[in-house]
């Protein structure tokens, strides 16, 4: 149970990208942040960005924002919680997306229920959930990667691991990519998964430059190949969905 005299942590999605539509931000998500007493963020620049999304960047100047990346060590996190276990309302921003799925934040999350402090997820864009509905691919058994291996070779034994699993218990298996490598991905699911099971590329999601497609391996094979150079990018590999 959480206790009267502590804050909350929110954690609140952001758009999918510089050009993100900033109806994303509803009208509820505006007020909460107009009235917490800092950030939690992955860079100062996306905090800055966020606040201008959600119409509060009279605050970028004098509200507090404190970094939580890569760079971060576990130590931090209790510098980090400490002003939401004194009592006030915090937030939990990433650069783009959902806080603590597949970026900095899970160990905040995880520090904050064990202080017995309130954590509130917030609705808005999820890359992997929307990419997921858009796909045609079975929506009720999947398993989320995060990111494949920077090694070619094992990310080659995750890529037929994946495909195995996909005929053997008709999961759907997804992933993101840093955008630079998205093309040697592509590659490499086009070398090494059956020409029958089929590959979504869901591109540039809630962009103006929104790409999503499904087709088999072997249909991509036969396609040019896609434009995916420096395009934030969801994969998703399985078996369509019957109904």
């Amino acid at each position: 149970m959480t206790s009267d005299s502590t804050g909350t942590l929110y954690l609140i999605p952001t758009a999918l990208g510089p050009a993100g539509d900033a109806g994303c931000v509803d009208e509820r998500v505006r007020e909460i942040v107009r009235s917490l007493d800092g950030l939690v963020a992955e860079s100062r620049k996306g905090a800055l960005l966020f606040l201008r999304t959600a119409g509060s960047m009279d605050r970028s100047g004098t509200m507090p924002i404190r970094l939580l990346n890569e760079h971060s060590r576990p130590a931090d996190l209790e510098d980090l919680i400490e002003p939401v276990a004194q009592g006030g309302p915090w937030g939990l921003v990433s650069d783009t997306g959902c806080p603590a799925v597949a970026d900095p934040g899970a160990g905040l999350v995880r520090l904050a229920h064990q202080k017995g402090i309130r954590v509130r997820p917030l609705a808005g864009p999820s890359a992997v959930l929307l990419a997921l509905m858009a796909s045609g691919l079975n929506g009720q058994r999947f398993v989320f990667h995060g990111y494949l291996s920077r090694i070619a070779q094992d990310r080659k034994k995750q890529i037929k691991e994946m495909a195995a699993d996909c005929k053997r218990n008709d999961r759907t298996h997804l992933w993101i990519e840093t955008p630079y490598r998205n093309l040697a991905v592509f590659d490499d699911l086009i070398r090494h998964v059956e020409p029958s099971l089929h590959l979504c590329l869901a591109v540039d999601l809630t962009l103006p430059t929104e790409d999503i497609r499904t087709r088999t391996v072997g249909g991509w094979r036969a396609a040019s190949k896609p434009d995916l150079k420096d395009r934030p990018a969801v994969f998703l590999l399985g078996r369509p969905a019957m109904i």
